[in-house]
């Protein structure tokens, strides 16, 4: 009975991890900087630094794209960022992936826009249209 409790939670922690251990070995034996394979181990989002050291060291663009949208990023990409990246030698698969990712989170974390009827006393009216109302009126 311990021994099916063992089995069904090592392939519950299994199925978390983005690349299996032969894949982890592969990207070890390319030379992978050990801060760089620890985020790909934990899942942690890389940096525009990191993949061009990926590129670098020859890591094919499959594992960093797989990487990319399983963990997405946690920042914005920028114009200086992108073209440090192409003058790297960073394929355009991953650039345009990477950019995606960064769209997706600037909308996750995006303020919602603001109603700017909402404080107006009269806005409850059933006589007030909230698609016609211009604030700049008065």
């Amino acid at each position: 009975m311990k021994r099916a409790i063992l089995c069904v939670l090592a392939c519950l922690f299994a199925s978390c991890a983005t690349f299996n251990e032969s894949e982890l070995a592969y990207l070890r034996s390319r030379n992978v900087p050990a801060p760089v394979m620890v985020k790909l181990e934990r899942g942690t989002p890389l940096t525009p630094p990191d993949i061009i050291t990926l590129s670098r060291r020859g890591v094919p663009d499959r594992f960093v794209l797989r990487h990319l949208e399983d963990n997405g990023v946690n920042y914005l990409v920028n114009r200086a960022d992108i073209t440090r990246m192409r003058k790297a030698g960073v394929s355009a698969a991953v650039i345009d992936e990477l950019i995606e990712q960064c769209e997706r989170f600037a909308r996750l974390y995006s303020e919602p826009p603001v109603d700017v009827t909402a404080d107006l006393w009269w806005a409850d009216s059933p006589y007030f249209a909230r698609d016609l109302y211009y604030p700049y009126w008065w």
